[in-house]
């Protein structure tokens, strides 16, 4: 009985030991971090930006329930930061990159095209112009914002047609409602997609809009500019075939026999 008692004395003596033990590792640990950030922050320019308060994933909104600010050392914060009063600017965009909790928000975590307006997404000089897609059924499906297109045009010229390849290597800025942010939609098909082009080349696609049927072809986004010249196709050069002109034979018969007198037919 004595020696049962003795054991349970000694197992709560060592838990109550392991407990102190741990408290003690943990304040040490607690302590030396904190004193490290104190040391680390020492004599260093703090400065507050807004940082995700929880996890972030693509689609979220930022909000007050999402977002929080935090002190971080001035040289390390990103120049594309955004300070507090900046929240008014961003509330209600959504995150187009993931944020780990903590992680400071960026210019490139959210939808430029929703916090800045559309006109943010256009280089400079260029102006955004609207394509109908009616005729693009076949690409219509699986042309994404941020592809590249080549613009060709169908026009009549004098009593004949001909295709002309009009533009090349244009970005797709929006299709349909879908924006160059890579936030997905739902919305699969559209009628219309939005590009940006220079001043001069919106004025040709328009001109030849009034003039001719535009078509669209999707092309990789690591192909090269194409230069567009002055090739064109018409029904004289459509197909390339190299016709074989058919020689009938000549199926007169003639009738007789060779007659060899001396060596001499």
């Amino acid at each position: 009985m004595k020696s049962n008692r003795l054991t349970v004395m000694l197992l709560i003596g060592a838990i109550l030991t392991g407990g102190v033990g741990w408290m003690l590792a943990s304040n040490y640990i607690n302590t030396s971090v904190q004193t490290y950030k104190d040391d680390l922050s020492a004599g260093q320019q703090m400065i507050k930006v807004i940082a995700a308060k929880t996890d972030l994933k693509i689609g979220d909104f930022v909000s007050k329930d999402t977002v929080a600010t935090m002190s971080v050392p001035k040289q390390f914060v990103n120049s594309d930061v955004f300070a507090p009063s900046g929240f008014a600017f961003i509330e209600g965009a959504q995150i187009i990159n993931p944020l780990k909790r903590g992680d400071a928000l960026l210019a490139s975590h959210i939808s430029k095209g929703q916090y800045s307006g559309f006109a943010s997404l256009l280089e400079e000089g260029h102006r955004a112009i609207t394509i109908g897609v009616s005729s693009l059924d076949a690409i219509s499906g699986f042309l994404e914002p941020g592809n590249f297109i080549d613009v060709l045009v169908t026009i009549t010229d004098g009593d004949r047609e001909r295709t002309v390849p009009l533009l090349t290597r244009v970005k797709v800025l929006a299709a349909g409602e879908r924006i160059n942010d890579r936030l997905r939609k739902d919305e699969k098909m559209f009628k219309e997609i939005t590009v940006g082009l220079s001043l001069t080349n919106a004025t040709r696609l328009v001109h030849a809009q009034a003039l001719g049927d535009i078509r669209i072809l999707l092309r990789s986004d690591h192909t090269m500019e194409d230069r567009v010249n002055g090739d064109y196709i018409t029904i004289d050069n459509l197909v390339e075939i190299k016709q074989e002109i058919i020689v009938e034979p000549d199926i007169e018969r003639r009738f007789g026999f060779e007659v060899i007198s001396g060596g001499k037919s």
